[in-house]
């Protein structure tokens, strides 16, 4: 049990310092929306313009749809790390209290036991 707690732990401080790094490099790399000029100020805009901008938005809406998908992904593993902590916690509580009830019933066992034999002595 304590094999599989270390296991456990090793693992998700090994991931919490790759997700540290991950994003740290994410804030570096981000591209900043360009924002449009007035139509006033341009009003004749070339098609070629407004398909790189297109473009740059394309793109900027692909890193941002890529950063969902892996940050659902990191909440996935969370998910998974707390339910199987808690999973192991719990199963830790059950173990203590079967061994507990057994304490228990040896003892009894046991008082139930001398009990007799003081009373088959006198």
């Amino acid at each position: 049990m304590k094999r599989y707690i270390i296991t456990l732990l090793l693992m998700t401080s090994f991931t919490g310092i790759a997700l540290a790094n991950n994003n740290n490099n994410k804030a570096e790399k981000k591209v900043t929306a360009s924002v449009p000029a007035p139509a006033e100020a341009n009003a004749v805009v070339s098609v070629k313009q407004l398909q790189e901008e297109n473009s740059t938005l394309k793109l900027q809406l692909l890193a941002m749809y890529n950063e969902n998908e892996e940050l659902k992904g990191v909440l996935s593993f969370q998910n998974t790390m707390t339910n199987l902590f808690a999973t192991l916690s719990q199963q830790k509580l059950n173990d203590q209290l079967e061994e507990m009830n057994a304490q228990i019933s040896y003892n009894n066992m046991m008082a139930n036991m001398l009990l007799k034999l003081k009373m088959s002595g006198k």
